[in-house]
């Protein structure tokens, strides 16, 4: 049976990385599927130099955040060029599923937000014209599936930095999409955050802005909320 295993918004958050990993080696999926956002986080170069020596198939989607970072961001011109390689969209044959897209935002932009508050006007615009029966995208760190026309729309929720629920989020698919949740070892990693420049962020792994709070700030930042 050909499986995937979909991951979005790692953030160089690799404790959080190697359990989901973990978990996925014993699925034994026939790819992983990256939808974006694996840099711009507080352990970057050693999540990049992990992901390009993975013991498994893999693709890997351009986050806005791995595309900034690319240009830009990263001293390493080599992680900067692999990073540069991502591709736009990835598109794949999953048994039970049929053809499915898979994106950061949406198949149109890394950038697009999508919530599980958005109106169903902005997913029916977002999946125009996209021939795939299930789109699977991250971006907004949290996971939902959300029916669209005959299509569904899921995010795979952030391994990294997910907002509601503490853990590492993804998913599984094929021949039905099972959301999935890796606990790890958070209060370490936490500790080793507030050793970095990245400590004011060891806080929002114990304890993220509830899914109300971010729903409400991306909402907003798409120009659909007060």
């Amino acid at each position: 049976m050909r499986r995937v295993a979909a991951l979005a918004d790692i953030h160089g958050n690799l404790p959080a990385l190697e359990a989901v990993l973990q978990e996925v080696e014993r699925e034994e999926p026939s790819l992983v599927v990256f939808c974006g956002d694996v840099a711009l986080g507080w352990l970057e170069p050693e999540t990049i130099d992990r992901l390009r020596n993975l013991p498994f198939p893999a693709r890997f989607v351009r986050g806005n955040c791995d595309r900034v970072m690319a240009r830009d961001g990263l001293p390493d011109r080599d992680r900067g060029d692999w990073l540069a390689s991502f591709e736009a969209t990835v598109e794949e044959e999953i048994d039970g599923m049929g053809h499915v897209l898979f994106c950061h935002g949406t198949p149109r932009s890394d950038e697009e937000i999508l919530t599980e508050a958005s109106p169903a006007a902005a997913f029916e615009a977002a999946l125009e014209d996209v021939g795939a029966g299930l789109v699977v995208g991250g971006h907004t760190h949290m996971q939902f599936l959300k029916p669209v026309g005959g299509s569904l729309f899921a995010n795979a929720g952030s391994v990294g930095r997910p907002y509601g629920e503490p853990g590492a989020y993804w998913l599984l698919l094929g021949p039905t999409v099972v959301p999935r949740r890796t606990f790890y070892r958070l209060e370490e990693a936490a500790s080793r955050m507030a050793d970095t420049p990245w400590a004011e962020h060891a806080g929002q792994l114990r304890h993220p802005p509830s899914r109300t709070e971010a729903i409400a700030t991306f909402e907003r930042m798409a120009g659909r909320g007060a």
